[in-house]
């Protein structure tokens, strides 16, 4: 309560955790949280190494107590996609005009088939890795894709705008510019693509920072999002509880 007398007014959110499929630390990470009830999403990498084993654990504890959604992926080493590049290349591909739209609805295909393979079920929600669902094509594909394919239940679909800024008078940090690219990115386009299909999504993308920075320097993050948040936004995270020993540049930053 406040001094006046007030109750306290309360924010929801939703909180997610990205990758999850990547390797079993994530999965560990994930499934504790869970049950101390902190998070509400998992975003998951149904092509990944650990999935199979990931959505073995998870979704017999898990599904129907937190959101199931797949993480679209088109960078990593391990992607089966025949668009796979790195992300800097995939962006120019995407706006140049470069990408197959075939191989896309393809490669769509087949990750939506593999979660559902695992999960038994249509995914929660669908969003991308380093935010790739926004990109042109390739979220031109996706709604459609996601239209004929849950035309009757359609999953929500992750919005990468960036919250308000903390301090309007002062120059953006690192983190605030960061955001702005993410949402220059593609945030806009998807956002009236989903709007004009029916698909609802998040508000604002919170969690955005360059993995850099200690556990408390993550902590005081924290603090700033949720004091930026406003009802809807969604966070995302990338917890694992232990590193996973293969090439992974933010595992310092997971655990």
């Amino acid at each position: 309560m406040m001094g006046t007398g007030h109750a306290t007014p309360f924010i929801r959110i939703g909180v997610c955790i990205d990758d999850v499929g990547l390797h079993p630390g994530v999965t560990e990470a994930a499934m504790k949280l869970c049950q101390a009830g902190r998070v509400s999403a998992l975003s998951c990498m149904s092509e990944a190494p650990s999935w199979r084993d990931a959505a073995a654990t998870l979704v017999p504890t898990l599904r129907g107590k937190v959101d199931f959604g797949l993480h679209l992926t088109f960078t990593e080493p391990w992607s089966g996609s025949g668009i796979k590049r790195p992300l800097a290349a995939l962006i120019a591909a995407a706006y140049a005009g470069a990408l197959d739209r075939s191989v896309v609805c393809a490669d769509a295909r087949r990750q939506l088939d593999a979660f559902e393979d695992a999960v038994g079920d249509a995914p929660d929600f669908v969003d991308g890795h380093q935010h790739v669902h926004q990109l042109p094509v390739i979220r031109n594909v996706l709604i459609d894709e996601l239209s004929k394919r849950y035309a009757r239940t359609k999953p929500w679909i992750r919005h990468t705008g960036a919250p308000h800024r903390e301090r309007r008078w002062a120059p953006p940090s690192r983190d605030e510019l960061k955001e702005r690219v993410i949402a220059a990115l593609g945030a806009g386009p998807l956002q009236s693509l989903a709007r004009d299909g029916g698909f609802k999504q998040n508000g604002h993308l919170l969690g955005v920072y360059g993995f850099n920075g200690s556990a408390g320097d993550y902590l005081a993050r924290w603090g700033r999002w949720c004091t930026r948040a406003v009802n809807g936004d969604l966070l995302m995270c990338h917890p694992a509880a232990h590193d996973s020993g293969a090439d992974d540049r933010i595992a310092f930053a997971r655990t």
